[in-house]
């Protein structure tokens, strides 16, 4: 679903681009305790990947149950914390669809030309259902299920007079410690054996970001790889492209010597 959502949202950030060029981009590369662009944790019981790819802070969050066992994930435990900002991964919602049924009754008898007749009558029913939508995922043995959590605009640009790029600058490159990072993010989530939710287990993982890499469109797109359809628009290779990274998009200032 994750990778429908971008492909569109890329088709229309190229044809933007096309007409309106002043964007330039912060990409958001993060680290965990691994060293790599897979970012997969794991314990006996389950193992958790994720994805960051995508503009603003998306999660793409693959489960899989290690176990011979069912596990329930609880999405009303989940939250991700951003710099200590606590932003929920559920809201309860209602949902109601329309149900129509429809009675019919007939009877037979001679109508007044002398002829057999068998009218019948109907009578439509119509009512509407409300249900609740549903925290709890249902994860069988040994099987994977993927989630695309999706906070809205909840990443930061990062503001700092080194992060503007001059006009003779098209790239720059900012590299943080742990300590000094301004942007952290914790993902947090709780599951159990039983769909009770009774002894459950927290998973808790880390994000920072190591380095910012501020650029212009051309160095964020890098090369053509291809044209979309008979259209106008075309395939780039993103070079930046990694699981363990996210961008935003920002309006171009007006550049500085």
């Amino acid at each position: 679903m994750k990778g429908l959502l971008h492909h569109s949202y890329l088709i229309g950030l190229l044809l933007i681009t096309a007409c309106t060029p002043k964007y330039n981009y912060q990409v958001f590369n993060n680290v965990t305790a691994q060293k790599s662009g897979n970012i997969i944790y794991a314990n006996e019981e389950i193992n958790v990947e994720y994805d960051l790819w995508g503009d603003d802070l998306e999660l793409l969050v693959s489960f899989t149950n290690k176990t011979e066992a069912p596990l329930y994930l609880d999405l009303s435990q989940s939250a991700l914390v951003i710099n200590g900002t606590v932003v929920t991964s559920y809201t309860e919602t209602e949902m109601s669809t329309s149900v129509a049924t429809a009675s019919a009754r007939s009877a037979t008898y001679i109508n007044r030309y002398g002829f057999l007749s068998t009218p019948s009558y109907a009578k439509g029913i119509s009512s509407s259902v409300t249900y609740k939508s549903n925290p709890i995922i249902f994860l069988p043995p040994k099987s994977t299920y993927k989630k695309v959590f999706d906070y809205g605009r909840v990443a930061s640009v990062y503001e700092n007079p080194n992060a503007k790029l001059k006009r003779s600058e098209k790239q720059k490159h900012l590299t943080f410690s742990k300590e000094g990072t301004p942007y952290t993010f914790r993902f947090n989530l709780g599951y159990a054996h039983q769909k009770e939710m009774q002894n459950m287990t927290f998973i808790d993982h880390e994000f920072w970001v190591e380095s910012i890499d501020i650029m212009r469109s051309g160095a964020f797109l890098g090369r053509i790889t291809g044209q979309i359809g008979n259209t106008s628009s075309y395939n780039y290779s993103f070079p930046y492209k990694k699981k363990n990274a996210f961008y935003l998009i920002i309006p171009a200032v007006k550049r500085t010597n």
